[in-house]
């Protein structure tokens, strides 16, 4: 259940809005927690606030840098290492943080953007 994960996010930090240098964190072991990804993260720089959450199975989770030159470093020297034994791999949020599975408050007014059943369809229908 993905609503249980989001009750990290009473920990006092993340004002709303925080910061645009934000990585998304993917292959994470299921016990890692947000604290865990915070200290692996401040290895590259400042860090400005950290989420974990569960989407199908996969542990993932997002960081937020208070510079860009923090988020590049990480990028560079903490991509593809471990962390509790697992192989970390980190990406560049492309801007879009709450369509990745994470639902939350802004998330919901994305959702309806998932027009793709509707289109898969019609092509169907014009060969028949």
């Amino acid at each position: 259940e993905r609503g249980g994960d989001r009750g990290d996010r009473g920990r006092g930090g993340g004002p709303p809005g925080r910061s645009e240098y934000r990585i998304i964190a993917e292959g994470l072991d299921q016990h890692t927690s947000w604290q865990d990804l915070k200290d692996f993260a401040r290895k590259a720089g400042n860090v400005v606030y950290t989420d974990v959450w569960s989407d199908r199975g996969e542990k993932m989770g997002v960081v937020e840098y208070s510079s860009r030159d923090d988020m590049e470093e990480a990028l560079y020297s903490l991509d593809d290492t471990r962390l509790h034994g697992r192989r970390v791999r980190l990406s560049k949020d492309r801007g879009q943080s709450n369509n990745r599975g994470r639902g939350g408050d802004r998330g919901g007014r994305r959702r309806s953007r998932s027009r793709s059943p509707p289109r898969r369809r019609s092509p169907s229908r014009s060969r028949s």
